[in-house]
């Protein structure tokens, strides 16, 4: 049955389709990375931001 089933099949186009797939995943990881690390550097940036720009008067409370 096996036998059968991928007598059919296109060897090359099954192997193009996989490396296409470890292309893909590939990228898209690397998408996530970068989205993460800027993401991570946004909020790190928008921390400091707010610690040093607090009212002159904000210690005196």
């Amino acid at each position: 049955m096996n036998l059968q089933l991928n007598a059919g099949k296109d060897p090359a186009l099954i192997q193009q389709v996989m490396d296409t797939n470890r292309l893909r995943i590939s990228l898209e990881s690397a998408q996530a990375l970068s989205a993460f690390l800027m993401l991570q550097k946004l909020l790190i940036n928008h921390d400091s931001e707010h610690h040093t720009n607090r009212p002159a008067d904000a210690d005196a409370h």
